[in-house]
């Protein structure tokens, strides 16, 4: 017995060193070039990365510092005027900054015949993590946002951009059924702290600030329907509600049906102007009804003169309780 507690012993004393010296001489340089090379190969230069360090992660996984990701390719473009025809570089645009980004094995999950992955970000100033697994029959995501600062999103476009600030929390999981899209189930929370607009534009036209006392948007998906369950903009320059549904398809995200009815009421300087364009859309509580339809990649939105018509702000909703997400994501550190 005391023979087999020393080998046991021993084996456990000689991993530990292993592993203490893998970490030690981890080739974190190696490894970030490795996976560049990767990244720009697989992607036809679309996306690149740079980051200051890479390592181990609870001896399953990797972490990576200071990470920052870029996408578009680098063009040589002519400079004008110039004498020696020389080219200049346009540089990719960054989309993301990670302060650390943290991937490893969910083994329980392995042994059970699935891919699987446990992860945790730093970015835009706030935490994300969660699990991601997939199977030939299922996929799943569970995700926690906490503390996302908005001012870090880079929301701008070629004709708009818009700039925000508030802190979001996030709180979902989904299932997905590969074989039967019936079988789906999820339910997605996100609330914004402190949301503002303080400015943008849209086609050259100013967006005008608000200041917004709530925020918050629940979804449930059931079967092949994605459905909004809450979405609440309640400001000063306008309060917003959403309503409908998605309608999933089984090829990608994009090809998704819409049919999301919105309901605006301005205050009363913001109405006077909004009479003259969309004046066919507002009904006799001063609300604005908009229906937007399509798919996600293009979706077309136009006034509702039926619902302005026959419905009230006190009636277009039905009576439904968001709660809190029936699902959570248990917590990695």
């Amino acid at each position: 017995m005391r023979t087999v507690g020393l080998i046991f012993a021993s084996g456990l004393w000689a991993t530990l060193v292993f592993l203490f010296t893998l970490d030690l001489s981890f080739p974190d340089d190696a490894l970030l070039e490795r996976a560049r090379w990767e990244l720009n190969e697989s992607t036809s230069g679309e996306w690149d990365f740079q980051a200051s360090k890479a390592g181990l992660w609870r001896w399953s996984g990797l972490k990576v510092d200071d990470l920052t990701l870029y996408h578009g390719k680098k063009r040589n473009l002519r400079r004008k005027r110039s004498s020696d025809d020389g080219r200049q570089e346009t540089p990719p645009t960054q989309v993301a900054h990670f302060d650390h980004l943290k991937v490893r094995a969910d083994l329980p999950a392995l042994l059970g015949g699935r891919q699987a992955a446990i992860f945790d970000a730093g970015l835009f100033g706030g935490n994300i993590r969660g699990a991601a697994s997939t199977s030939d029959k299922t996929n799943q995501l569970d995700i926690t946002a906490e503390n996302i600062d908005l001012g870090q999103l880079p929301l701008k476009g070629d004709d708009w951009s818009v700039n925000l600030v508030g802190t979001a929390q996030l709180e979902g999981a989904f299932l997905i059924n590969n074989e039967d899209l019936k079988k789906n189930d999820g339910a997605m929370n996100l609330d914004i702290n402190g949301l503002a607009i303080r400015g943008g534009s849209v086609m050259g036209q100013a967006i005008p600030e608000a200041t917004f006392s709530k925020a918050s948007l629940s979804v449930e998906v059931n079967g092949t329907k994605l459905e909004i369950i809450n979405g609440e903009f309640l400001s000063d320059l306008v309060d917003v509600e959403l309503d409908g549904d998605a309608i999933m398809s089984t090829s990608s995200l994009s090809r998704w049906r819409l049919r999301v009815e919105i309901q605006a009421k301005p205050s009363e300087d913001l109405d006077r102007l909004a009479r003259i364009p969309f004046g066919n859309a507002r009904d006799d509580d001063g609300v604005y009804h908009m229906l937007c339809t399509g798919t996600v990649a293009r979706p077309r939105c136009r006034e509702d003169r039926n619902s302005a018509k026959g419905r009230s702000v006190s009636s277009s909703r039905s009576s439904r309780v968001s709660g809190s997400s029936r699902y959570s994501s248990d917590d990695d550190d």
